[in-house]
């Protein structure tokens, strides 16, 4: 489908924006649109994911330094792995989820880490924790016990440590996504490690003294992974956060607005969400839009380079309509044509829980809700 003008008004018909100028208003629909997986960490967000839902399927990875914590002497005789529970998906969901814990071998860092990254994850090693249950209530957390000889070599600051891998088991699990607070939530809500045991100091005297060993451990590195397994659907498109992905899209503006002697005077992108699709999924609520630092991706998208992030969109209205004010994008492109290398679209939370939008694209067969890019512009005489 090429860019095609589809109206055109004139004067106060326009958009009710500057009356006192004679304006003309064009209408475009995208020439191209795809979907792009950025390859960005959710290690920063303030959220962990784990389970399987709507498609979706997401671990946890944690990597604890508890010799940190720890004085020069001690005994641990206990652990506990604390993870406070923040929300279930879907909303209402029942159940309980169980997971097991295997131990990571692959070095990982949470600004960085994918599953490219960890090679090795098929085939972990078994941690010997499973059938750790868990209420679906908000306010409930994971705990588990791990094996006192991965904490005992933790403890003793072992730098091959590397952490552990959670994930959903397949047997007795509810069909729901858990999303707990990550270290990037703050130290009182932050996954912990909990030591116990017998801590021994010295004494004046050189003698050796016994107490209660009780403290914790926050993540060195946490963070989440997914996967999304939904079908591609017919006319449609998706826009993904805790996964990040993202849409493309291309309006050509020559043969829209007159190279000389026009100037705009408000454009907006519109997008409209398919409200009925069962593969919506989560809360993605607002979206940002930026631009693309050229043009590669129309063959390439895996070439993708991003440039300028704007600001937030407006929100979804009743027709799933959602608009961004585009007007000084396409004023400097109307005026350095070849400057326009399209936008991408991102949501405005895309590190935190997992959700997912389902938009019409440029191949949908109404034609009233495919992208759409609209332009006001006044000529100079």
């Amino acid at each position: 489908m090429g860019c095609a003008q589809r109206e055109t008004s004139t004067g106060s018909d326009a958009a009710g924006l500057h009356s006192d100028v004679e304006s003309t208003r064009v209408r475009a629909t995208c020439a191209q649109d795809t979907t792009w997986y950025p390859r960005v960490s959710n290690g920063y967000g303030l959220s962990l994911q784990l389970g399987r839902a709507g498609n979706f399927e997401a671990v946890c990875v944690l990597r604890f330094e508890p010799s940190s914590v720890l004085p020069d002497s001690f005994r641990i005789d206990s652990n506990r792995l604390v993870l406070r529970g923040v929300s279930t998906s879907p909303e209402g969901a029942q159940g309980r989820i169980c997971i097991s814990v295997r131990r990571i071998t692959d070095p990982w860092s949470e600004d960085s880490v994918r599953l490219d990254n960890l090679p090795g994850y098929q085939t972990y090693p078994g941690a010997g924790v499973g059938g750790v249950e868990v209420s679906p209530e908000p306010t409930d957390s994971l705990q588990a016990r791990l094996p006192d000889s991965l904490v005992t070599t933790w403890a003793k600051g072992d730098t091959l440590n590397w952490g552990i891998w959670l994930e959903s088991q397949l047997t007795d699990c509810g069909d729901f996504l858990r999303e707990f607070y990550s270290g990037e939530s703050g130290l009182g809500y932050a996954p912990a490690l909990y030591l116990y045991g017998t801590r021994y100091d010295s004494t004046d005297e050189g003698m050796w003294e016994e107490s209660t060993l009780d403290t914790f451990a926050t993540p060195a590195d946490d963070a989440y992974l997914a996967w999304d397994t939904q079908p591609p659907i017919e006319g449609r498109t998706t826009l993904t956060q805790g996964i990040s992905q993202r849409l493309l899209l291309y309006f050509p503006l020559e043969s829209l607005v007159p190279a000389f002697g026009a100037s705009v005077i408000h454009a907006e992108l519109s997008l409209w969400t398919d409200n009925l699709s069962a593969a919506n999924f989560g809360n993605v609520s607002l979206l940002k839009h930026g631009t693309l630092a050229t043009k590669s991706w129309l063959t390439y998208p895996d070439s993708t380079v991003t440039d300028q992030i704007s600001v937030t969109s407006s929100a979804f209205d009743a027709d799933g309509r959602i608009v961004f004010d585009v007007t000084s994008l396409v004023s400097d492109w109307v005026q350095q044509p070849e400057t326009n290398c399209g936008f991408f679209i991102v949501s405005s939370a895309e590190a935190q829980a997992l959700g997912r939008r389902v938009f019409y694209n440029r191949s949908a067969d109404d034609t009233t809700v495919v992208p759409e890019l609209q332009i006001w512009y006044a000529t100079i005489q």
